[in-house]
């Protein structure tokens, strides 16, 4: 008998010293547990550049793995902060990790804490918990958002 294995993928993107930072989980639907995780961080340098490298960096993590559904645990933004250099890189950077995705993956979904909370069933407040559980340290939002891509 074979056994199939199903894979899913949750990806946070944040900005790190002004450059895209993307952390993700990989989920096995099948035993619900944790396969891995992984971050790129990309250089310095021009936005499309950094941009560029965000992109090879999740092509080659999904690469690695037949991936069923992916979730991008969408960050929240500060109108009174305002629409700064750093908080437009990381929209297009999440907006780049979309299009990578959905090269490839048929379920690419892009959730705020309340979707995520709503897809676990869980208070907005302490959905990261679910992913924490799983993994340790700064995972756990990329935890929570593999766990997500697993209910679509």
């Amino acid at each position: 008998m074979v056994t199939r294995v199903t894979y899913v993928v949750g990806i946070t993107v944040r900005t790190t010293a002004a450059c895209p930072h993307m952390r993700g989980a990989i989920l096995d639907t099948t035993s619900g547990l944790l396969v891995r995780t992984f971050q790129h961080r990309a250089n310095a340098g021009q936005d499309v550049d950094q941009l560029h490298e965000i992109a090879q960096d999740l092509e080659s993590e999904l690469a690695a793995q037949a991936v069923s559904a992916l979730v991008i645990w969408e960050a929240g933004f500060n109108r009174a902060a305002g629409l700064t250099a750093p908080v437009k890189n990381r929209l297009r950077a999440e907006g780049v990790c979309v299009a990578v995705a959905r090269d490839v993956i048929e379920t690419v979904a892009v959730l705020d804490v309340n979707a995520l909370a709503h897809a676990l069933g869980r208070p907005s407040k302490t959905v990261v918990d679910a992913g924490e559980a799983l993994t340790q340290g700064v995972f756990g939002e990329a935890a929570t958002a593999a766990l997500a891509a697993a209910t679509l």
